[in-house]
């Protein structure tokens, strides 16, 4: 994916409300601020641990 791509999709993402962004310097860093997504998440990464 491109950078104007993806810079797209976070943009989408942020008016949803899924995702928020701050401004670090010259840097944009973006974290999910949806608690279900989050859940989610955490539920596949648990699934999939080692055994």
């Amino acid at each position: 994916m491109t950078i104007p791509a993806a810079s797209q999709q976070l943009a989408k993402l942020r008016a949803a409300g899924v995702v928020a962004a701050r401004r670090v310097g010259r840097r944009q860093l973006y974290r999910v601020d949806d608690p279900h997504i989050v859940s989610v998440v955490e539920g596949m990464f648990s699934e999939s641990g080692p055994r």
